[in-house]
């Protein structure tokens, strides 16, 4: 089936720009209000700065969001199917992360593959979004599958 899956393989590995982000304590504390964080080193600059930290952190799932804020590219595939659902993500943060800083996105394809399962066949379609600071550094990347159901 991998053969026959058809889109626009020129998107495959080609880094997109995702947008720039900038944390601001107002987004921050509103993320963790909403979301029900307490832990003081996402809530208090001042107790995140004696742990040692620049300043307050900014909760890592946070990202997730970010990345929704941005749009991807229509890679133009070709596949009939009756719904998509969420197949997972995962997070990987290399560096805290902290309010003020400001994160640049950039998306990549990394990978188009199909299964054939009891429900029938299921394409995957893999994005990774890289966060870079401001400084250059690459600070996390979120990889995340959506899965379309024939």
């Amino acid at each position: 089936m991998q053969q026959k899956l058809q889109f626009d393989r020129s998107f495959l590995g080609r880094r997109l720009e995702g947008g720039v982000h900038q944390l601001t304590k107002e987004m921050v504390d509103r993320f963790c209000e909403l979301f029900g964080e307490i832990a003081p080193i996402y809530t208090n600059d001042a107790e995140a700065r004696r742990l040692g930290y620049r300043g307050q952190l900014v909760p890592p799932v946070m990202l997730s969001i970010l990345r929704h804020n941005g749009s991807r590219p229509d890679i133009g595939l070709r596949f009939s199917y009756r719904r998509s659902i969420h197949g997972g993500q995962r997070l990987q943060v290399f560096a805290p992360i902290c309010v003020g800083d400001i994160l640049t996105a950039s998306v990549v394809l990394k990978d188009v593959y199909a299964k054939t399962g009891r429900s029938g066949t299921m394409v995957f379609v893999v994005w990774q979004t890289d966060f870079t600071s401001q400084q250059g550094a690459l600070v996390a990347y979120l990889r995340e599958s959506m899965v379309l159901i024939e």
